[in-house]
This record gives structure tokens, sequence and C-alpha cells, in this order.
């Protein structure tokens, strides 16, 4: 089942078919793109990356204590295995 449809720069008659196709149509006189009419326009799509990066700034600070408190344990770790070297436990 089609309908009939002008295009809007020559008037030519356009057949337009019921399904959902492609999103534009040629106008095969004119040779001229035309919106399909029985779609909507398209919506542009959410930004995930923008959503997950940016952060309340209530939980920066919390990032930051996460990450001190890595690198002390990081620096306890080298001394102490630098101690033991230098300093064996007696067996």
């Amino acid at each position: 089942m089609s309908s009939n449809m002008n295009c809007p720069y020559c008037q030519t008659p356009l057949n337009v078919s019921e399904y959902i196709g492609e999103r534009k149509y040629v106008c095969p006189h004119c040779m001229t793109y035309i919106d399909n009419p029985r779609l909507a326009p398209a919506q542009e799509a959410p930004n995930v990356l923008r959503n997950v990066r940016h952060r309340p700034r209530s939980f920066r600070w919390v990032v930051w204590a996460v990450w001190l408190l890595l690198g002390v344990c990081c620096v306890y770790c080298v001394i102490l295995i630098i101690k033991i070297k230098i300093e064996p436990y007696p067996f």
C-alpha cells in the first residue's frame, strides 16, 4: 500500500510506501533528497560519557583520599622491604 506525495521542489508525484523504510527519499525527477513524512525528526542520543565523567563535587575528596591512602601504603611497603633487606630477622 502506498500513498501519494508531491515533491516540494518540482511538484512531481511520488509514491511513498506505508512501511517505515529509509529516512530520506530521492525524487526521481529532480534528484532532491526529501525527508520521509512518516518518520519523526531524529532525536539526539544522550551523551553517556558526559554523565559518567562528571561526578558531584562532594565525592571528589573521597577519590583523593583513597589515592592518598594507596600512596601511603605503597611507601610504607617499600620502607618495610628495605628495612628487612638491611636487618634480616634472626631465625
